[in-house]
């Protein structure tokens, strides 16, 4: 992900890889009238990151676009509204009660 936000011209300065960080994958599942639910797998303890990186996908899925398709514009909202989310979880205790709704996210993302 971090070679295709470098390929279109996004900063990346502030990213931080970490080979010993699990990356999130989610499971994305269409029923039959082609509404889709999304199942992340996480890795206990590393919350932050973990979040950044699943709220990233999630936006990348809501946006439905192939990944050459995305624009500099898609990329930063991706990133800001990751960064959001992953900066509201900070705040919250617990696992999965930490993940911030929706509307959190856009009312940080209001301010900023």
């Amino acid at each position: 992900m971090i070679d295709t936000l470098r390929c279109v011209g996004v900063d990346t300065a502030g990213v931080i890889v970490d080979p010993n960080v699990f990356t999130t994958l989610a499971f994305v599942t269409l029923d039959k009238t082609g509404n889709r639910s999304f199942d992340f797998a996480r890795k206990p303890g590393a919350r932050d990151r973990d979040i950044f990186g699943g709220s990233a996908v999630a936006q990348l899925l809501h946006v439905q676009k192939s990944i050459e398709d995305l624009t500099k514009d898609d990329l930063g909202k991706i990133g800001k509204f990751a960064t959001a989310a992953a900066g509201l979880s900070a705040l919250k205790m617990g696992g999965i009660t930490s993940i911030p709704s929706m509307a959190e996210v856009m009312e940080q993302l209001s301010r900023m």
